[in-house]
C-alpha cells in the first residue's frame, strides 16, 4: 500500500489554491467589468430617454403661440443650456385649452443634471451630464423661424463623453387658439 507524503498534500493544497486564486481573481474581473457596463448602459438609457422627452414634449409646441395678441415664445437662455416653452393641453374634444410652461435645463447637483420643471415642480431627468464650456450648448434653433429645436445632451461614462442629439421639429405651428385659452406660466426661477 502507497502513502501520500506531508510534502506531497502540501504542494497539492498550494496549487490548488493559486488555481482558485487565479480564477476567483478572473472572475472578480469579470463581475466588475460586467457591473461598469451595466453603468454606462443605464446612463446611456437615461440620457436617450431624456432626448426622446425633450423632443417630444418640444413637438407638441409652437414657437410662438398667439393668445388674445400676446405672443408666448419658445426661448434658450444665452448660454444654451435651458430652454423654455409651452405644451399644449387638450380637452375631450381635442381642442387646446390650456398652455403649460415647462422649463428643461442643467443644473442640480455638481451643476451636472438635466431638470424638468412645469410649475414650481421640479423633477431629474438625467444624471452625469458633461457641463464643461466645450460641450455648450444643449439646445440652440436650428433654423432661422425658430421651428426646429437641435437638443445635444453629452453624458460622461467612465471619463469619457458621449453625445446624444436629437432635433425637434415644431408640429403646431399652425394651431389656432381661441381666447379662452388658460396660460399656466408660472415658472419659478
Amino acid at each position: 500500500m502507497k502513502a501520500f507524503t506531508l510534502l506531497e498534500i502540501v504542494i497539492v493544497i498550494a496549487v490548488l489554491g493559486i488555481l482558485l486564486s487565479a480564477i476567483f481573481g478572473v472572475l472578480a474581473s469579470s463581475r466588475k467589468d460586467w457591473q461598469s457596463a451595466s453603468e454606462q448602459i443605464d446612463r446611456q438609457q437615461d440620457a436617450r430617454k431624456a432626448v426622446d422627452r425633450i423632443t417630444w414634449e418640444l413637438k407638441s409646441s409652437n414657437p410662438s403661440w398667439n393668445v388674445n395678441a400676446t405672443l408666448y415664445n419658445i426661448s434658450i437662455n444665452s448660454a444654451g443650456d435651458q430652454v423654455d416653452f409651452f405644451v399644449p393641453i387638450f380637452d375631450t374634444n381635442n381642442q387646446i385649452t390650456t398652455l403649460r410652461a415647462v422649463r428643461y435645463y442643467v443644473g442640480g447637483l455638481n451643476n451636472a443634471q438635466l431638470l424638468r420643471k412645469e410649475g414650481s415642480i421640479e423633477s431629474i431627468i438625467a444624471n452625469n451630464i458633461d457641463n464643461v464650456a466645450g460641450q455648450k450648448p444643449f439646445f440652440t434653433f436650428g433654423n432661422t423661424n425658430n421651428t426646429i429645436v437641435d437638443i445635444k445632451i453629452p453624458i460622461i461614462k467612465n471619463n469619457a463623453i458621449f453625445v446624444l442629439e436629437s432635433q425637434s421639429n415644431l408640429r403646431n405651428r399652425q394651431a389656432n387658439l381661441t381666447e379662452g385659452v388658460i396660460i399656466e406660466n408660472i415658472l419659478e426661477q
